[in-house]
């Protein structure tokens, strides 16, 4: 070695070898990118711009990139609004011939896949009258009852099945995690009902997509007095759900209070034309203790519905019925996301 030169330092070498790696690296990234699907670039476009997922979460993007939130029935075609236009004519005075021709000019430039799906479900399970004011919903910027939700693959899915009352809690409940970033809301395209309808509809409700939570309620629609009956119905769905989605965290949404479990809400049988629709006075408190008996020793978690409005009742129930304000909404809806939050596991947030 010449007298005089000094000897480049180790750290010089070090930096031209790790630009050397990036540079290459980089090369690969571009062609990964050049062969990829668009449902793959945004999964990755998404991994690029936060710390590597883990192992869990990675598999379950992946799995779930391309699946729709609701399993498509036969499309609708001209021949079913021709036989609502002669229903709709004899029960409620007439069909909007105008909207119906509106939104099949729409349809038929939906250019996703899953929403023509959830639309084609709908278009079943609301039947004539209903799909209707969907639809007037959708053309007047709406959010209504049975807003689509898109799929995406960078958040944890959380799915809630219920009847009207869970219907107008997840509505609320979509709003207020809207700008979640850990995850994301999605309802099933109907009113569930009672056991029977989750017996004939589950699978069509769940879709193609692999959940992370499900929560469901069962209650207002169960009109048998056998409770054990209850209890197994229960069960059945809970072994369906674990069988779709095997990683799912289960929460059962306890029932909401009769209009009789509260003296501030208990209906006058003059007034009231539904006085004797409703149940009576301790049969929803018994029906929730019967679902968390039979449910709680399967890992199911309970969100306390009952609990959370039944003492100010009096101020979100509306008068004669099972139904309520929007305040009645909001605090179900916090009620529930407060337990989806807390048990939702951490590899997927």
């Amino acid at each position: 070695m010449t007298a005089g030169v000094s000897q480049p330092p180790k750290l010089f070498f070090t930096f031209c070898l790790l630009n050397m790696c990036l540079f290459l690296a980089s090369l690969g990234l571009q062609k990964r990118l050049l062969t990829t699907s668009s449902c793959d670039k945004y999964a990755l476009d998404n991994a690029v711009k936060t710390v590597a997922p883990h192992r869990h979460q990675q598999s379950r993007r992946h799995t779930n990139i391309g699946c729709c939130v609701a399993a498509a029935k036969s499309p609708i075609n001209a021949e079913w609004f021709k036989k609502c236009e002669g229903i709709e004519a004899k029960v409620r005075g007439g069909w909007d011939k105008q909207t119906e021709s509106r939104w099949m000019e729409v349809k038929k430039r939906l250019t996703d896949t899953c929403e023509a799906k959830w639309e084609s479900v709908l278009e079943h399970s609301l039947g004539c009258f209903y799909y209707q004011g969907h639809i007037r919903d959708k053309f007047m910027n709406r959010t209504g009852s049975f807003p689509y939700v898109p799929n995406v693959t960078n958040k944890a899915r959380v799915l809630m099945l219920g009847d009207s009352v869970s219907r107008g809690t997840w509505v609320e409940a979509m709003n207020m995690a809207s700008s979640s970033q850990k995850f994301m809301i999605y309802g099933a395209p109907t009113n569930c009902g009672g056991l029977s309808s989750y017996s004939a509809n589950l699978d069509m409700w769940l879709g193609t997509c692999q959940w992370d939570l499900i929560q469901f309620n069962i209650g207002l629609h169960f009109f048998s007095k056998n409770l054990t009956e209850y209890s197994e119905g229960l069960i059945q769905v809970v072994t369906r759900l674990n069988r779709h989605s095997p990683r799912a965290k289960i929460v059962f949404a306890q029932t909401t209070p009769s209009p009789f479990d509260s003296e501030k809400t208990t209906p006058n049988e003059t007034a009231c034309k539904n006085f004797h629709t409703f149940f009576k006075a301790g049969r929803v408190y018994a029906l929730n203790k019967a679902a968390k008996d039979a449910l709680e020793p399967l890992g199911v978690t309970l969100s306390n519905r009952y609990d959370a409005i039944q003492p100010v009742l009096g101020q979100h129930q509306n008068p004669c019925d099972v139904h309520f304000k929007r305040s009645g909404y909001e605090l179900l809806a916090r009620t529930d996301l407060e337990v989806v939050a807390r048990i939702l596991p951490t590899s997927v947030l």
